[in-house]
């Protein structure tokens, strides 16, 4: 018997079969795991609201850009209206001055010619009168020179008080209206305009609107000669208020007063901490009334803060306002601007009876003439 038959042996196993059992678990392993570390941030959901905040902040920035350019847009707007007006307003200028020297041109030489027919004429008739004087007795001559001697002494009497009273009848006058009573308002315009006759109306605390009432009382019998300065204040400037509408109220009442020159002094800056809000006003305020002045004529603007030094020496230290210095430099090129103001005025007065005569004489003259001084 042999013992061998009861023993049964194993399959041994191939290298094959093991290399393949490992591989699968490998698979399965690395399956397992990359299963498990895939994150669930980078799902397609989340990428769509990624791009719908992105887009909508593009929206928000393209909108700011539109309308950062529309108030560009309207800023430039304005800014062409401005410039549009004020070429306008050369070209009336330049028009009135080309038509004012034509006729004074015409003027001068029609006066040369009726100076010189009047020198002739006086030669003429000056020659019998030496004639007669020469013919007189002595004793005659005598008694003719104590006479008109008298004579001369009176007429310097009489021509010398009615130099007085030409010189008190042609005192210019000037009204002062204004809110001002911590400055020397009178007293310093008075030694500025020593030949005018100066009266200062002073409400304290009061804005253009109640310093403009009854102005046409004021200077109801003032003339193209004499002036009226409105001194703007601070009142309407302490607090935000409708500057269109204090405007047009304030053209509205200066428009009626056309005998007379109105000059509006433009309100002052003040030199103090804490005052860039009022600043601010008065500058809009500024620019908002030289538009409207040069667009409807109807006063003279003046700019009070030009030749104004933006310090203590001009300002108060402790109220920031204008001291007296300030308001002498303010006066002094106050009185610039009323001397150009009156020659301009003379100069059209001259003009408009170099004018009429011209038209006179043109009418009485004969066809010739007439032709020549057409415009």
């Amino acid at each position: 018997m042999n013992f061998l038959e009861n023993i049964t042996f194993r399959r041994t196993r191939t290298q094959s079969q093991t290399d393949n059992t490992e591989e699968g678990k490998l698979s399965e392993s690395t399956i397992d795991g990359t299963v498990e570390n895939v994150s669930t941030d980078d799902t397609p959901n989340n990428i769509s609201t990624d791009k719908e905040s992105s887009e909508k902040l593009n929206t928000l920035e393209l909108q700011k850009q539109i309308e950062t350019l529309k108030n560009e847009l309207k800023l430039a707007y304005v800014e062409l209206n401005r410039l549009s007006a004020e070429n306008q307003l050369l070209k009336k200028v330049q028009q009135n001055v080309d038509t004012l020297s034509t006729n004074t041109c015409n003027s001068s030489k029609k006066a040369k010619k009726r100076k010189n027919t009047n020198t002739s004429t006086n030669n003429i008739t000056e020659s019998p009168h030496k004639k007669a004087k020469s013919s007189s007795t002595p004793q005659k001559d005598i008694q003719k020179n104590e006479t008109s001697r008298a004579n001369k002494n009176v007429k310097n009497i009489n021509l010398s008080s009615t130099n007085i009273d030409s010189e008190k009848q042609t005192r210019r006058k000037m009204c002062i209206i204004s809110s001002n009573n911590s400055n020397k308002v009178l007293q310093i315009s008075q030694n500025t305009f020593q030949d005018s006759q100066i009266i200062h109306y002073i409400t304290p605390n009061a804005g253009i609107a109640k310093l403009t009432e009854n102005i046409d009382k004021k200077i109801g019998q003032y003339s193209l000669q004499d002036c009226c300065i409105l001194m703007i204040g601070e009142h309407d400037f302490s607090t935000t208020n409708n500057y269109f509408d204090i405007i047009i109220n304030l053209r509205e009442t200066l428009q009626t007063l056309d005998h007379t020159n109105v000059i509006i002094c433009l309100p002052t800056y003040k030199c103090k901490e804490y005052c860039d809000v009022f600043n601010w006003r008065v500058e809009t305020f500024n620019n908002l009334l030289y538009l409207d002045v040069l667009s409807h004529n109807y006063a003279y603007l003046f700019d009070s803060n030009l030749q104004l030094s933006y310090n203590s020496d001009m300002f108060s230290k402790f109220k920031g306002i204008i001291n007296n210095k300030g308001m002498q430099n303010m006066f002094k090129n106050l009185k610039q601007l009323y001397t150009d103001i009156i020659e301009c005025n003379n100069d059209y007065i001259n003009n408009n009876k170099i004018a009429t005569e011209i038209l006179n004489d043109s009418s009485s003259s004969t066809k010739s003439e007439t032709d020549f001084f057409l415009p």
